[in-house]
């Protein structure tokens, strides 16, 4: 597991404490399995095929990895902006830095134009779709552990 994970997880139980924060953590892993899941429906019926194995452009592009399932929409984008924006939302009141979270995601969703895994809609969808199912769980999340 990433240590940047067992710091988010940290900075909750500063910030809220132990029990908010165990429960914040599984409702987002939930929100994590979830975007995989819907990801995983829209490439199986879309069926875009990725840069690099698309036959009219791979000749022009370096291939630097090799993956034979479906590109849109980009499943990392997906999920890491919607982990992200669920932690962005919730430490954004106690930590004055917290807009740093998205360097992360960012850095990401680059990567993966840049190894040609992906077109660049592909991670602008994934990062929509993650916006929306961070909403979503974050009202989950409001309701069930950070109701005041």
């Amino acid at each position: 597991m990433d240590s940047s994970i067992f710091y988010c997880i940290f900075l909750g139980y500063k910030a809220i404490g132990f029990k908010k924060t165990s429960i914040i953590t599984l409702i987002t892993a939930l929100s994590g399995v979830i975007s995989l899941l819907i990801v995983n429906s829209i490439k199986n019926s879309i069926q875009r095929l990725r840069p690099i194995n698309d036959a009219s452009i791979n000749n022009n592009i370096r291939i630097l990895v090799e993956q034979n399932d479906f590109s849109f929409v980009s499943g990392h984008s997906t999920v890491s902006f919607t982990v992200t924006f669920i932690l962005f939302w919730i430490l954004r009141k106690h930590y004055k830095y917290t807009f740093l979270l998205f360097l992360f995601p960012f850095l990401f969703a680059y990567s993966r134009i840049y190894l040609a895994v992906h077109f660049p809609i592909d991670i602008i969808f994934g990062m929509l779709l993650g916006f929306i199912i961070a909403s979503i769980f974050y009202k989950i999340i409001g309701f069930l552990v950070l109701k005041n």
